[in-house]
This record gives C-alpha cells, sequence and structure tokens, in this order.
C-alpha cells in the first residue's frame, strides 16, 4: 500500500494577511480543478490564478494533495452553512411532510457546485476525509433524531436514530447513484417521490 500523502497545511495562517493569502489560494485551486480537472491541476496554475509566487504557496501548501485537502475541508463547511437552516426548517414538519423536504434537500446537496463535487468525491478516501465528511452526517442526524425523539405523539418511529440515520445515509448513497449513472430518475421528481415514498413507509407504515 503506498504512503498517504501529505495533506496538513505546511503552515497555518495566523495573521489577517495570511488568511487572505490561503484563501485566495484555496478558491482559485477550486476553479482550476473545474477549468482543467484534478490530474492536470499543478501548484504552478494554482499560484498563477490566485495571484502569489509559487514559493508563498509552498509556504503554505507542502503538496497539490494538501491544497485539495483544504477544499474539501471547505466545501463541507460550505454545504454545512447552506444547508442546515433547510434541515431546521424540514423537520419542524409533520412527519410525512418533513421526508420529501428532506429527499430534496440531498437532491440539492448533491448538485450544490456539483463539477467540483464530483472531483471531491474521488479524493475523500484517499486523502483520508472520511471521518470529516462522516461527522458532518452524524451532525444532519442528530438533528433529525432529536426532533423525532421530541415529538413521538406526531412522529410515530421506534427508534430515532435508526429513523435519522436511514434517512442521511440510504437517501445520500441512492441520490449518489442517480446523479452519477441514472440522471433521468432526477426527472420530474421521480427519484424524490419514489424514495420519499419508500421512507415513509418503511419508518411510519401507520401515516399515508
Amino acid at each position: 500500500m503506498s504512503p498517504r500523502p501529505k495533506t496538513n497545511p505546511r503552515r497555518l495562517p495566523r495573521q489577517g494577511r495570511s488568511k487572505v493569502t490561503v484563501e485566495a489560494i484555496v478558491l482559485a485551486a477550486a476553479k482550476v480543478m473545474k477549468q482543467y480537472g484534478l490530474e492536470k491541476t499543478t501548484t504552478n496554475r494554482i499560484a498563477e490564478k490566485a495571484g502569489v509566487s509559487i514559493g508563498t504557496l509552498y509556504q503554505y501548501f507542502p503538496t497539490k494533495e494538501a491544497i485539495t485537502s483544504a477544499i474539501i475541508d471547505k466545501h463541507i463547511d460550505d454545504l454545512a452553512s447552506l444547508f442546515r437552516p433547510r434541515i431546521l426548517e424540514a423537520v419542524g414538519r409533520p412527519f410525512a411532510e418533513s421526508i420529501p423536504s428532506l429527499v430534496q434537500l440531498v437532491i440539492d446537496l448533491h448538485a450544490f457546485d456539483q463539477k467540483l463535487h464530483r472531483i471531491l468525491d474521488e479524493q475523500v478516501t484517499y486523502l483520508g476525509k472520511l471521518d470529516r465528511r462522516h461527522q458532518a452526517s452524524l451532525s444532519f442526524q442528530k438533528i433529525i433524531a432529536d426532533d423525532y425523539r421530541s415529538r413521538p405523539e406526531q412522529v410515530r418511529v421506534r427508534d430515532p436514530e435508526l429513523a435519522a440515520f436511514l434517512i442521511v445515509n440510504l437517501t445520500d448513497h441512492i441520490v449518489h447513484q442517480a446523479v452519477n449513472y441514472h440522471p433521468e430518475y432526477l426527472e420530474n421528481d421521480r427519484l424524490k417521490n419514489g424514495l420519499s415514498d419508500l421512507l415513509r413507509r418503511y419508518l411510519c407504515p401507520e401515516v399515508e
């Protein structure tokens, strides 16, 4: 097994100017990756796009993989900030109504900056970012489980944690497959309606 590439930054930015430089490098790298693809993305192209010297880039990032790792972190944080309010809004609805909202949310997650999303998704395991992504998933699961546990008279699921786990992970996997291999299922809400019905019937068969 080949050793895992260096993904930790060479040095952490502490001053405002340094933080601006690092942010510029990360944003530029994401743009270069979308334009050229991961294979043809080089640190020279990233530095040129960011408007910094290659020496400045290497002050903060020892490898292209370290920059990619930083992009993954930023992408996860951006998704969490953007979609957390929607999750909170969805779980406040009656159970049967909340399911389609949550399914649509996952579909929208996969559609967000889709070209970059696909590039990064292929690098998550290689760069050791599975735990980072898993923690983001757990935070969403907790929101759902806490909501279901707080109103058992409305949400008739026997196991709130399992319900939240299934909603997030089953939906994420199925949507991922559809986006990559069966985009026709995303048309006219076919996937949304079918998956919502599946989850409703399994998690709360009494609700029709």
